[in-house]
């Protein structure tokens, strides 16, 4: 084989590894992210969950009241592990209320 041959193989090379790169570090996150939302949704009708302002906020009705969550979350928007962290704070926030073992914060009115 020539030279020219290996050449041609670098920049398919490259793809092949950024493909991997973002697969793992955004799209299984994301999917795990998905499957878990869905499960709130599911397993707290009529619950209420957004990610905005550095926290995960769930809003869900517990015997005839209102009862909101909040957890920080510590990571830069703009890091390549952020969908990483927010999956893994939203599930251990899930695992939480289920328990019993996170406090609810008072609503905002």
């Amino acid at each position: 084989m020539e030279f020219s041959v290996f050449l041609q193989l670098i920049p398919i090379l490259t793809l092949v590894m950024y493909f991997f790169y973002m697969t793992y570090y955004y799209a299984v996150p994301m999917f795990i992210l998905k499957i878990l939302l869905f499960y709130g949704h599911i397993r707290y009708r009529g619950s209420f969950i957004t990610f905005r302002g550095g926290k995960i906020t769930v809003e869900c009705q517990k015997d005839g009241k209102l009862t909101v969550y909040e957890r920080p979350l510590d990571v830069d928007p703009s890091s390549r592990f952020l969908a990483m962290n927010v999956c893994s704070e939203f599930r251990t926030m899930l695992r939480d209320i289920r328990k019993g073992n996170v406090a609810a914060v008072e609503p905002e009115t």
